[in-house]
């Protein structure tokens, strides 16, 4: 638990030039606490200038750092290498705000200055009228998918700042985004866990603050060399997650085979599916464990942003507008496939009826007409009943070979093709056919379970060949293999 204690309200902090009144704690980071603050014009005494105060104070779970009677930061000898730890992070983040700042001022909140005051630091920031997307959305979903998308667009206008210096922010979360103004400009904050490429690649002493459910796994794992642009790229779909659910995507969801979707968000229960297949895709790309799978720059992330944008008001733009794919920047699903081709949709051919099938009409309708929808309904029933047919006929295998066994001697000869070891495994092979749709997952599954050398494995291998070939069901596929 925190237990540091914040500048009481209405303290004064008398800095040079500026008696700094503190009306309240609005954050609370691994080294820093920040309050709400303002101070009189010099001229005009009745009109107050609205800040930011950020604070040197950093947790130890000891309490070996504390705030004495008279708002001095006190330290004892055990906590001397934490706080140097923290000094020069946050010396460092100030530097690098003011070098970005000099550079692109209209994209970043302005740093006034910088303050030693009680035994610590204190850094004044432009208020504007900011207040943090966490607070926004106070555990609830953003109003709708416009603005979640709207927000995520902007952030990543602020965040390729720092890209273009190749800096990294890595620390984003609802915490540290703010908006700012009536036209909700959206700027990360907090860059005491900025550092460039160059620094990450040739190793050092860094200092990263890791978030639950924000923080990509390279970071956390210590993967130094993993780290690149697309470890702020999957913070910023987990921001946007955060917007369409209310929460961050939990570890658990963040360890399973596929990345979390979003689909269950309250935003999306009345979307086209046109709509709510791209939100997938940003979710299953920005969200995967593996960086080079991930969205590789700003830019990338915003055009499938852009695009959910246009299926929003009711159209969409080609795909492949900017060119081909590359096998690196697929969705994990879509490894192995290939590059799409114009008019494809994830999954399916350019000639399937999936790709040419068109979006939903902004209203919500489909525009598919009923004939097509009564085919596929007719499909679905004779794969079904392909299923029951199959299995009634392997029933009756079964039961035949037990009222006859066939001749004694030749039921007691040895089993050339199969042995004891590799006979069981047979039905949890069915179960990964019957479940996976992707034949390279299903081979790599058969190399851990099955010996290649076996006989049976190879007819195992030709009838899962066979199983993907056909348009049949799940269920006749599990027949098959057994």
């Amino acid at each position: 638990m925190d237990h540091r204690e914040a500048l009481p309200e209405g303290s004064t902090l008398s800095f040079p030039g500026m008696a700094c009144r503190i009306e309240r704690c609005v954050g609370r980071g691994s080294n820093a606490l920040v309050y709400e603050a303002g101070y009189r014009d010099t001229v005009s005494t009745d009109r107050t200038h609205r800040v930011l105060v950020k604070e040197l104070f950093p947790f130890d779970i000891h309490g070996h750092i504390r705030r004495g009677g008279d708002g001095r930061i006190l330290r004892d000898p055990e906590a001397e290498a934490l706080w140097q730890t923290h000094l020069r992070s946050f010396e460092r983040g100030n530097d690098i705000h003011l070098q970005l700042l000099a550079l692109q001022p209209d994209r970043l909140g302005g740093n006034i200055n910088t303050f030693s005051l009680n035994d610590t630091l204190y850094t004044i920031l432009d208020d504007s009228g900011s207040r943090s997307l966490e607070k926004t959305l106070a555990g609830k979903p953003a109003a709708d998918l416009r603005t979640a998308a709207v927000w995520c667009l902007r952030l990543l206008d602020s965040l390729a700042v720092f890209h273009e210096q190749h800096y990294l922010h890595l620390d984003i979360c609802l915490e540290n985004v703010v908006l700012i103004g009536e036209k909700e400009r959206v700027l990360p904050i907090d860059y005491n866990s900025v550092h460039s490429m160059d620094e990450i690649r040739n190793g050092g002493e860094f200092c990263f603050s890791t978030r639950e459910g924000y923080t990509a796994p390279e970071v956390r794992t210590g993967m130094w060399q993993e780290i690149s642009f697309s470890t702020d790229l999957f913070s910023v779909t987990a921001v946007f997650y955060a917007a369409l659910l209310g929460k961050p995507p939990s570890v658990l969801q963040l360890n399973r085979k596929y990345p979390p979707d979003a689909q269950d968000s309250p935003l999306l229960a009345d979307a086209p599916s046109a709509v709510r297949e791209q939100v997938k895709r940003i979710m299953r790309r920005g969200l995967c464990v593996l960086p080079d799978l991930r969205y590789p720059s700003c830019a990338a992330m915003k055009e499938d942003l852009t695009e959910l944008l246009n299926r929003l008001d009711g159209f969409s733009a080609p795909e492949a507008r900017s060119g081909e794919r590359t096998q690196g920047n697929r969705l994990p699903e879509e490894r192995g496939s290939g590059t799409l081709k114009d008019g494809e949709k994830d999954g399916a051919s350019a000639d399937s009826p999936e790709a040419r099938e068109p979006l939903a009409h902004p209203d919500g309708t489909d525009r598919a007409p009923d004939g097509k929808k009564r085919f596929r309904t007719a499909a679905v029933w004779a794969g079904c009943a392909a299923a029951a047919v199959l299995l009634g006929l392997w029933a009756l295998s079964v039961g035949f070979r037990a009222l006859f066994p066939g001749d004694p001697k030749k039921a007691a000869a040895p089993d050339t093709r199969v042995t004891d070891a590799v006979r069981p495994t047979a039905v949890p092979a069915s179960f990964y056919l019957a479940m996976t749709p992707d034949p390279e997952i299903l081979l790599a599954a058969e190399n851990r379970e099955y010996d290649p050398e076996n006989p049976y494995y190879a007819q195992l291998t030709e009838d899962m060949k066979a199983a993907m070939a056909m348009s049949i069901s799940p269920l006749s596929r599990a027949v098959i293999s057994v």
